[in-house]
């Protein structure tokens, strides 16, 4: 018998500061990607949300055939959905049931999915902190016939060093995210 040990039993000290050396280089050179992909998947999805706002008020104005306004907020980030003739619905409080849709007492829309009224705060409203909406229209309005106040319609947001442009065609009512 040898008094030597048997090294095939496992790993010693530094062999395991080194691996976990490397693991640590290789984790803080993929940190800026993972924020970069983070990042853009917050705008996309932000975009998204402001995008189906977009189109519900447009389908809302087809639907109800009067006009509907969404109205986006830079200073605040926020967006939110209005009818701009609602029916004078003659029951008081904060909720007029008798409109179709129902509006609060600011012509707000009742979001019938979420069960609140249709403002998105980009701030307070899912994993949103730090989109911010930077350019576009503060009142966009759709008529029944599909068509919007402008001809074209611009609405920029932005995380970061990126952004993403929201363009509505007046005439159409086509929406195209860039």
């Amino acid at each position: 018998m040898s008094d030597t040990l048997d090294r095939s039993s496992g790993f010693t000290l530094i062999e395991i500061l080194i691996i976990v050396m490397i693991m640590g280089i290789f984790g803080m050179a993929s940190i800026p990607a993972l924020k970069s992909v983070l990042g853009d998947s917050k705008l996309s999805s932000a975009g998204r949300i402001m995008v189906a706002g977009i189109e519900y008020t447009a389908n809302l104005s087809i639907r109800y055939q009067r006009p509907f306004q969404f109205e986006a907020d830079t200073n605040t980030n926020s967006f939110q959905i209005k009818d701009t003739a609602p029916y004078p619905d003659s029951t008081s409080g904060t909720i007029r049931l008798n409109n179709l849709p129902p509006v609060n007492d600011d012509d707000i829309i009742f979001n019938t999915l979420s069960g609140t009224w249709y403002v998105v705060d980009f701030a307070t409203t899912g994993n949103f902190d730090g989109v911010s909406i930077d350019s576009g229209p503060a009142a966009l309005t759709f008529y029944p016939d599909g068509h919007s106040t402008y001809a074209d319609s611009l609405y920029v947001l932005s995380f970061g060093q990126g952004s993403n442009t929201i363009t509505i065609n007046g005439i159409s009512g086509r929406i195209s995210v860039d």
